[in-house]
């Protein structure tokens, strides 16, 4: 199951009401519910993160994309110029470029992480 299906499967719960996921903490969105079992909140809470996740790798996606796009030209104008400060901006937007690499891979290897806890905490449900 891809994130964005998991995400838009708990559409109820609206995006950014998560918690602290993993650290025995519940998101104030889930509560309390009569008759839950806290592997069905803890469910949900993961959930919740995922859809958080999967809005944020989308922004993340599309400025790395702007910032893709800025630093081609950078680069560019840095081979044909030979300027020193062209030089330093292309620098500078390869630094952008690699952060929001970074980031993204962190968002995913998160998002792999609560896939498996998802999994076990249904398995154990089941």
């Amino acid at each position: 199951m891809d994130f964005e299906s998991i995400a838009s499967a708990n559409s109820a719960t609206p995006a950014g009401t998560a918690g602290s996921v993993g650290r025995g903490r519940v998101p104030a969105s889930v509560g309390r519910v009569a008759g839950m079992s806290r592997i069905q909140r803890k469910l949900l809470a993961i959930m919740d993160e995922v859809e958080r996740l999967v809005v944020e790798r989308r922004q993340v996606e599309d400025e790395l994309s702007f910032h893709r796009l800025i630093d081609d030209d950078a680069q560019r104008d840095a081979a044909v110029s030979g300027l020193d400060v062209d030089r330093r901006e292309a620098g500078s937007t390869s630094a952008d470029v690699r952060r929001f690499e970074r980031r993204l891979s962190a968002i995913d290897a998160r998002l792999e992480k609560l896939e498996e806890r998802r999994v076990k905490l249904t398995d154990r449900l089941a």
